[in-house]
């Protein structure tokens, strides 16, 4: 087993990562679809059932954490971002402990954009947990894609609206700003239209739990 003490999690991420770069010769044709998905990974770092202190645990990045599906554990959140056409994985994000998934949210857009692996009108496909208004300005506004995130029961149409507004400055004559507006309000329509039809994008998440 390699030990998080001797390779860092950052390090071992952009290692995988690297290698996933050529998995399955894995090339980029037009707007893409993608599925996010992520998982607790115990390290078993408790075998031996001697309690680690939080001290020695800080040392190496590490942390008592609790998930639903395997309660207390050590070790890290997987997130796996995978092309929905072929199922395959193009990126393996690690995060000690459990980190609240929305807060998450755009750390995770971020690397994707940095790795170029998204782009412009892109559609993501997140479960529940990613849920906030603020992530669906995020993934229009900064990256314009359709972070489609599957919403909560008290999701509605008008608050959808009332929340993602574009800013007033682009009722100027500005070129490029008219161009950002037309991209905006295509994007938020095509959001808005798989929000309204979630239950029917289910199966898909399927895809994704059933590889996890």
């Amino acid at each position: 087993m390699i030990t998080c003490k001797k390779i860092p999690s950052r390090k071992y991420t952009n290692s995988v990562n690297s290698i996933l770069k050529h998995f399955g010769n894995y090339k980029r044709r037009g707007k893409k679809t993608f599925i996010v998905d992520a998982t607790p990974m115990d390290l078993d770092f408790n075998f031996n059932r001697r309690r680690q202190s939080k001290e020695k645990l800080a040392k190496m990045n590490l942390k008592w954490s609790y998930s639903s599906s395997k309660g207390h554990y050590i070790g890290f959140k997987a997130t796996f971002v995978l092309d929905y056409d072929s199922l395959t994985p193009v990126a393996i994000l690690l995060h000690s402990g459990a980190p609240n998934d929305s807060k998450l949210f755009e750390e995770i857009l971020e690397e994707l954009h940095r790795r170029r692996l998204i782009r412009k009108r892109d559609v993501l496909i997140f479960d529940k947990g990613y849920y906030s208004f603020k992530n669906y300005q995020i993934g229009i506004k900064k990256y314009k894609i359709v972070p489609f995130i599957f919403p909560k029961k008290f999701f509605t149409k008008q608050k959808f609206d009332d929340k993602l507004s574009y800013p007033l400055d682009v009722f100027s004559n500005n070129k490029k700003k008219q161009n950002s507006k037309t991209i905006f309000k295509r994007l938020k329509k095509e959001l808005l239209n798989k929000l309204v039809n979630w239950k029917k994008y289910k199966p898909i998440r399927g895809k994704n739990r059933r590889l996890l």
